[in-house]
């Protein structure tokens, strides 16, 4: 059994603590908790039933490790045998415990019968399938039979336990669909993105406030990150956010994820991107002055066609520069859909898409009778925070937050963006609200955009935007 574990771990050669885990220290450790605790303690009936969740814990950790190993076998019923060992040890066993030759038929033996029928008619049968099956069932059976199986006793569920019966069940079940599903949508992940191999990372993070996300490796694009929401506005919001990428990408001012596809798979749709190691050290003058940079670069970009009215070499992908205020597709922050259609006039752009937009979404969910009132008052004196104010449009992040940018160990990065040309104070209306940005930050950007007269007071409107958002975020 020890040479068994051993040649499977040098036959999958990954993850080797893992498999030690699961099949050495797992084993071993039931085996002494059964020998050493007394029934006193610990009845027969409970015995059986930590047995239970013991063997379907061995069989999904088969499954996964199969499912990663060896993209030829999919699905199983069977990486699940050992649990099917232990209910016909269960309901076979104390009918047959006399005859130890038949209860090693029933139990061992129909459990491998059935591995190897579902093998053959799914056409999955390799040595890593027949070799693990072997290892778990044979893992289930050791542990069990020498004590549990006692013709006197007959069929024993543990009573004390209905309650643990009743949650681990559904427990159970999610963790099988989920193993299924997590396998079909690698598959299709592989067939949308024409991938030779692809293997699910294990890495736990969010993908953002609304959506969901795993990260993969691939033999195509290296590490990706992958994000997936069934909201039926999902497609628009990943439209708006690969549009987004793309063009902070573009202007080589500050480092982004890039964009791979946007594509559908089983009623969701997905964003995959590249993924980084974003463990690099904090570095916030840098991340003011790339800010700062991408924000000058449609400047530049005007400046420059004025002078030569041709394009740029050797800079950037983009070389004509954007005239007026907006985006070419429609944004989104998070379920707020953000108007982009080009305008002339930035204080008109930003009243009528970001204010009026927003708060008629809140008027029409809430019917809030004081901001019905005031409105209209604070709409009549917006242009006034904008005298004497020279704007031309420039390419935002749209919603840089503390938790939108990080550090690799070639400096800083930004993600999840929402952008669309505007005035470059817009962005530090968010950015202002949560902190979390450094002095040197704010010190590195306005060395290269210095802050001119009434800067603080429009920063609060542009903060009312967000104010606003996020309390339509709270109505959903």
């Amino acid at each position: 059994m020890w040479i068994g574990y051993y040649l499977l771990s040098l036959f999958l050669r990954k993850e080797i603590p893992s498999l030690f885990f699961i099949y050495i220290a797992m084993p071993l450790f039931a085996y002494l908790t059964n020998q050493k605790i007394p029934v006193s303690k610990l009845s027969l009936a409970e015995r059986r039933w930590l047995i239970l969740v013991f063997s379907f814990w061995i069989g999904a950790s088969t499954h996964v490790i199969l499912i990663n190993w060896d993209r030829g076998v999919f699905p199983p019923p069977p990486f699940y045998s050992p649990t099917l060992v232990a209910l016909l040890f269960e309901f076979i066993g104390p009918m047959v415990a006399y005859d130890r030759s038949l209860l090693l038929l029933n139990t061992i033996g129909i459990a491998t019968l059935v591995c190897f029928t579902y093998a053959y008619v799914y056409a999955c049968f390799t040595f890593t399938y027949f070799y693990t099956s072997l290892i778990a069932i044979a893992s289930s059976f050791y542990s069990m039979q020498q004590h549990l199986a006692d013709p006197k006793l007959g069929l024993m569920w543990p009573l004390r336990s209905v309650m643990k019966i009743k949650l681990s069940v559904p427990c159970f079940a999610v963790s099988l669909s989920r193993a299924l599903q997590s396998g079909r949508v690698m598959e299709a992940i592989k067939s949308e993105l024409n991938l030779g191999s692809i293997k699910e990372l294990p890495i736990r993070f969010s993908g953002g406030c609304i959506n969901r996300a795993k990260a993969y490796s691939t033999d195509e694009y290296g590490d990706i990150f992958v994000k997936f929401n069934d909201n039926e506005k999902a497609q628009e919001i990943f439209d708006g956010e690969f549009a987004s990428l793309q063009a902070l990408l573009n202007t080589n001012a500050i480092r982004v994820p890039k964009p791979i596809k946007r594509f559908s798979i089983d009623g969701d749709f997905c964003l995959a991107m590249e993924l980084l190691d974003m463990h690099g050290p904090s570095d916030y003058e840098k991340l003011g002055t790339s800010i700062a940079k991408l924000h000058l670069h449609n400047q530049f970009l005007m400046e420059a066609n004025k002078k030569t009215q041709s394009t740029i070499g050797g800079i950037d992908k983009q070389s004509e520069p954007i005239e007026k205020f907006g985006f070419s597709v429609l944004t989104y922050s998070g379920y707020c859909p953000l108007i982009n259609d080009w305008s002339d006039n930035w204080v008109e752009f930003y009243s009528r898409n970001r204010l009026k937009k927003v708060i008629d979404i809140v008027l029409e969910k809430t019917g809030d009778r004081e901001l019905l009132t005031l409105w209209p008052r604070l709409e009549r004196k917006i242009p006034e925070y904008f005298k004497n104010c020279d704007i031309y449009p420039c390419l935002l992040h749209g919603d840089l937050w503390s938790g939108n940018y990080s550090f690799t160990k070639d400096g800083p990065v930004v993600f999840d963006p929402a952008s669309f040309y505007g005035h470059s104070e817009y962005e530090f209306g968010i950015l202002t609200m949560f902190g979390g940005f450094h002095q040197s930050f704010h010190t590195a950007y306005h060395k290269l955009i210095p802050q001119t007269a009434g800067f603080t007071e429009r920063v609060l409107l542009y903060q009312l935007f967000h104010h606003l958002n996020h309390w339509l975020y709270f109505l959903f």
